[in-house]
């Protein structure tokens, strides 16, 4: 028959057989949770310690007169004769046994934590394919400020006017682009987390800089040239506080419409304007783009 019994220590529920001598362990716990024995009404031996419902151990006589007591247990082989007697034995062979099974609880624990760390180790994997993915984030990012950096090169020294005069304003527009997506991959793989929002604050800001100095050029493109005459055509040099490269030169005047136009020129273009030019009664046939102001090409009537 077997005995339901709640655990003393945890409150764990078990279940062992019934017998007129046992020493329980609790299955959880793994403490002693009870002794009980027929002493003062018959032997104390044979014994039984259970580990839950489970025998782990037998307390019996080591010989014929009874005057010595053994402690057998295969499952840990043990197989010893006990220094005490009586009630003394068996309190003598529930601490032996109770060293073994927490010996054995440590032991199972050395060993899931052994397997644990043998299941974690295809983790480190992935691990070196985080590397990789970096070490090809970094490239991308090198490759990105580098063709930025010849974009900013190509616009400096593309020509402000003639066939190719658009060419300045879609390097500018193709550099602010390259730099959107060198910040969309920085933010995307910060090591410090950023906050969503800064992420769209910055990436709003860079797109408005896309669309501003891509804008223009690509309408002119789609548009094509315009042409015009100006009267009372004068030139105008313009320099910012970047020194040579913020040299702007001017074809100013007034088209046949009545509209003021402010075209922009070479400084070659300046110059020959500059000393061909004498009067207001000078008139320039001009073709030129209507967006970015860009001029094509110019003919003095």
């Amino acid at each position: 028959m077997n005995i339901t019994r709640k655990c003393r220590r945890c409150g764990t529920e078990y279940q062992y057989e019934s017998f007129a001598n046992v020493i329980t362990f609790c299955p959880n716990c793994h403490k002693r949770d009870q002794l009980q024995c027929e002493y003062g009404y018959g032997p104390v031996v044979p014994c039984r310690i259970y580990l839950g419902e489970e025998i782990i151990g037998t307390v019996t006589y080591d010989d014929r007169a009874h005057t010595r007591y053994r402690f057998d247990a295969p499952k840990y082989n043990i197989h010893r004769v006990l220094e005490h007697t009586y009630m003394e034995a068996l309190e003598e062979a529930c601490d032996i046994a109770a060293g073994f099974i927490s010996g054995s609880l440590e032991a199972s624990q050395v060993q899931a934590a052994a397997a644990k760390e043998k299941t974690a180790e295809p983790d480190n994997k992935p691990k070196k394919s985080n590397e990789g993915k970096s070490s090809k984030t970094f490239k991308k990012e090198n490759i990105l400020l580098a063709l930025a950096c010849l974009l900013v090169v190509a616009g400096v020294i593309a020509p402000p006017s003639g066939s190719v005069a658009l060419l300045e304003d879609f390097c500018t527009g193709m550099m602010f682009a390259v730099l959107w997506v060198y910040l969309f991959i920085r933010l995307k793989t910060a090591i410090k987390p950023i906050k969503n929002t800064v992420k769209i604050i910055v990436m709003t800001v860079c797109t408005i800089a896309v669309l501003w100095f891509s804008a223009m050029p690509i309408l002119d493109l789609i548009s094509g040239p315009s042409g015009t005459v100006l009267y009372d055509v004068h030139v105008e040099k313009t320099q910012g506080h970047t020194g040579i490269f913020s040299l702007h030169y001017y074809l100013i005047g007034e088209s046949e419409s009545g509209e003021k136009l402010r075209i922009e020129i070479s400084g070659d273009e300046y110059d020959d304007f500059r000393s061909s030019l004498s009067g207001l009664d000078r008139v320039v046939s001009v073709e030129y783009y209507e967006h970015t102001r860009k001029l094509i090409r110019s003919e003095i009537l």
